[in-house]
C-alpha cells in the first residue's frame, strides 16, 4: 500500500526533486530527499526506505556507484534509477548492479511506483491509474487525424500500429490511449526493447519452452496490447521472427497462438533506414502509421496542453495551480521545446510545485525554463554566469526578485506575476533587504 511506502529520493535537481517529492507525498508515501551520494548514505544506515529513487547522473558521481559499492552492512531497499538517456550500456550497468529498473527522466510519481508495484505482489493504487483524464488535445491536424485513425483500430483489434515521433513526443501516452479506446479490459504490456540484453531477448519476448513462454511478454499480453518502445534495438534474429507473425495476421491467416496481442510499436524519426524494423513494419499489409509532429510545429496546442497537464497535477494536488496567465502562456510558446511535450509537462509539474496561487505567472515559468537552460548547457560544458542549480530557497529568491523588477517595483504586481500572496512577497523582500 502506498500509504505505507517510505521512499529516498536522491536527486541534484531541485526543482524535479520537489516536484516528484511533492507527488509522492501527496500519493500517502513518507519521503526523504537528498542531493549526493554521502547524505543518501547516511540517510539509508540510519532509516528504513521501502524504495530508492536514484539519479543515474549526479553532479559528482554516478547512481549505480552507489549500488556497486554498497558495504553489505545491511541490504539495499529496491532502487529505481531515473536517467536521461535509457540505453542498453546504462541498462545493463544498472541490472548488473541489482537495481529494479531503469526509468527515463523526467518521470512521474505514477511513472516510478506502478513500475515498483509490478515487481511486488501489490497493485498500484487506484489514484495512480496511467490514465489521468489525459486524452487528445489541440487543433493540430495531427488530433483530428489521430483520433479517426483510434476510430477505425477499435473494428481491426490485431491491426499492428507503428507511432513514429521525436523524443519526447510521449508516444507511450499515445500508445496507452489506443488501448484504452480498444482493448481496456485487458492486459497492456509496455517493453522497452533497449533495455532488454541482445541475447536474452528471445526468451524474454517468447520463451524457450512451456515454462518460460507462461512468463513471456507475448503470453503476459494475452489478448490485449503489447508496446515496443525503443524497436530499433530490436536484435535481427528476434525481428525477423515478429515481422514473420505480423505479416501472416495481415496476409488474413490464422493468428500465431504465441502472439495474440494487438503490437503497438515506437520509433524516432531517425531510426528509418531501408532494413530497419520500422521501414519493414510500413511495409506490411493493414499497418496503421501515426506520425507525431515535434511541439514546436504545434505550438496553438500549447495552451490546450498546459490546461490539461495543471489539471491532472492539481487531481493529485488541490493546491496546485489550475489555471495559467496569458503572459506565462506567452513565455511558453517562445520556447523551443527540444524535448517537445514530455519536456513542456515537465516544466508544468516543476512550476506547479513552486507556485502557491490558483493561477501559475510568468516569472516562475521564467525561472523552470532558465533552470532547464542552464542544466543542459552545463551538462554539455558550457559555462555559465547563472547557475541555478542552487537550493529552492535560492531559486524561489530569483523568482521574487526577477518579478519585483519586472514589475516596475510594485508588490502586488510581483505578487500576481510570481503566483504567490502579496504578503509573502512583501516578507520576503524585507528579508532580501530591499524593502
Amino acid at each position: 500500500m502506498v500509504g505505507s511506502l517510505k521512499v529516498l529520493v536522491v536527486d541534484d535537481d531541485p526543482l524535479f526533486a520537489r516536484a516528484l517529492g511533492r507527488e509522492l507525498t501527496g500519493s500517502g508515501a513518507e519521503v526523504a530527499i537528498v542531493s549526493d551520494l554521502p547524505a543518501a548514505r547516511r540517510e539509508l544506515k540510519e532509516g528504513a526506505f521501502d524504495v530508492i529513487i536514484l539519479d543515474y547522473q549526479l553532479q559528482d558521481a554516478d547512481g549505480p556507484s552507489l549500488l556497486e559499492n554498497w558495504p553489505g552492512e545491511k541490504p539495499l531497499p529496491p532502487t529505481i534509477l531515473l536517467s536521461g538517456v535509457v540505453g542498453i550500456r546504462e541498462t545493463v550497468r544498472a541490472m548488473r548492479a541489482g537495481a529494479l529498473d531503469v526509468i527515463k527522466k523526467p518521470a512521474t510519481a505514477h511513472d516510478i511506483l506502478e513500475r515498483f508495484h509490478r515487481s511486488s505482489s501489490e497493485a498500484p493504487p487506484a489514484s495512480m491509474d496511467g490514465g489521468d483524464g489525459e486524452t487528445l488535445v489541440g487543433q493540430h491536424p495531427f488530433v483530428a487525424s489521430t483520433r479517426e485513425s483510434i476510430r477505425e483500430l477499435g473494428s481491426l483489434p490485431q491491426a499492428t500500429v507503428l507511432i513514429v515521433g521525436e523524443p519526447g513526443t510521449e508516444k507511450p501516452t499515445l500508445a496507452r490511449l489506443i488501448h484504452e479506446a480498444t482493448a481496456p479490459e485487458r492486459p497492456f504490456v509496455p517493453v522497452n526493447c533497449a533495455g532488454i540484453p541482445e541475447p536474452l531477448f528471445e526468451a524474454e519476448f517468447w520463451g524457450f519452452g512451456p515454462q518460460q513462454a507462461a512468463a513471456s511478454l507475448s503470453t503476459k499480453a494475452g489478448a490485449g496490447t503489447l508496446f515496443l518502445e525503443e524497436i530499433a534495438a530490436i536484435p535481427r534474429k528476434a525481428r525477423q521472427r515478429l515481422v514473420e507473425q505480423l505479416r501472416a495476421r495481415s496476409l488474413g491467416l490464422a493468428p500465431s497462438s504465441d502472439l495474440a496481442a494487438r503490437v503497438i510499436c515506437a520509433a524516432n524519426d531517425a531510426e528509418l533506414s531501408p532494413d530497419s524494423f520500422e521501414a519493414q513494419l510500413r511495409q506490411l499489409s493493414g499497418t496503421h502509421v501515426i506520425v507525431i509532429p515535434p511541439l514546436r510545429e504545434r505550438l496553438e496546442d500549447i495552451g490546450a496542453l498546459a490546461t490539461q497537464f495543471l489539471a491532472q497535477f492539481a487531481t493529485r494536488h488541490p493546491a496546485s495551480p489550475r489555471r495559467i496567465t496569458k503572459s506565462a502562456l506567452a513565455e511558453l510558446h517562445k520556447y523551443a521545446w527540444p524535448g517537445n511535450v514530455q519536456e513542456l509537462k515537465a516544466v508544468l509539474q516543476h512550476s506547479a510545485a513552486l507556485c502557491e496561487s490558483p493561477e501559475l505567472g510568468l516569472s516562475i515559468v521564467q525561472t523552470v525554463l532558465t533552470h532547464r537552460n542552464s542544466t543542459r548547457d552545463s551538462g554539455s560544458g558550457t559555462r555559465q554566469t547563472i547557475n541555478f542549480r542552487g537550493s529552492l530557497p535560492e531559486l524561489e529568491k530569483a523568482a521574487i526578485l526577477q518579478a519585483f523588477r519586472a514589475s516596475g517595483s510594485n508588490v502586488s504586481e510581483a505578487a500576481r506575476l510570481v503566483g504567490l500572496p502579496r504578503s509573502t512577497v512583501r516578507d520576503k523582500l524585507k528579508k532580501y533587504g530591499i524593502r
